[in-house]
């Protein structure tokens, strides 16, 4: 008989706690692309993907901006699948986001800090991402995304309260896709003459400074050369 390997202590960790809205009679399709999705999308953000001990999908990442950044991945393409997808079809999660020291036994990532991903989670509406407010200390200034207060919140297995917060990704796909919309409206009003041969005069501008550049640099080489 094998003996266990002793768990292994990662400090500073981002636990992703991914728990599935499955309906009673779930394609096996959309099965199959759940588990594809969390799969791709976890790799992608260079996470770790386990589940806990009552089988529910967790990642661990080394940063958390890439434990946030792949949820909002997760949501943003399971929301384009369930796209005119009968609700039998559609694939509905709720994800939450906790930060601190966790253990890994047997590849299964356990202590404290998974209990409270996984609380957090457990709390989460679908279709939505929530965070603790350790998470948001960390990313509210390294990513640009609208990130509200739920307020304080208590945690029905953890039993200890936590000021929530929640992500508005749906808004980022939004402003990206009016982005997108307004760019490409704009552009096509405007005559293929205009579009393709009219040269901006920015663009003018950025050639006579760099051809005067270059003469610049062309003189002073000759004129120094000579002096060696």
């Amino acid at each position: 008989m094998t003996e266990s390997s002793p768990p292994i202590l990662l400090s500073n960790t981002s636990v992703l706690v991914c728990i599935p809205l499955f309906v009673e009679n779930e394609s096996k399709t959309s099965i199959q692309y759940f588990q594809a999705t969390l799969n791709s999308r976890i790799e992608k953000h260079q996470g770790t993907l386990s589940v806990t001990e009552t089988n529910i999908p967790i990642a661990y990442f080394n940063e958390v901006t890439s434990a946030v950044n792949c949820a909002i991945n997760i949501q943003e393409t399971l929301s384009t699948y369930n796209t005119n997808r009968n609700l039998s079809e559609q694939i509905n999660v709720k994800i939450g986001i906790h930060i601190g020291e966790i253990f890994i036994s047997e590849n299964i990532p356990q202590g404290k800090i998974v209990n409270v991903a996984n609380d957090i989670a457990s709390i989460t509406p679908e279709k939505m991402i929530y965070l603790s407010k350790e998470v948001y200390n960390r990313v509210r200034i390294k990513l640009l995304i609208q990130m509200k207060s739920i307020g304080l919140e208590l945690l029905p297995t953890s039993n200890i309260q936590k000021e929530i917060y929640s992500v508005d990704w749906e808004k980022i796909a939004i402003n990206l896709l009016e982005s997108l919309r307004k760019i490409t409206d704009d552009s096509s009003r405007k005559p293929i003459s205009a579009r393709f041969i009219e040269p901006r005069k920015d663009q003018n501008k950025l050639v006579v400074f760099l051809v005067f550049g270059i003469i610049i640099a062309i003189v002073l080489y000759m004129r120094y050369q000579k002096w060696f």
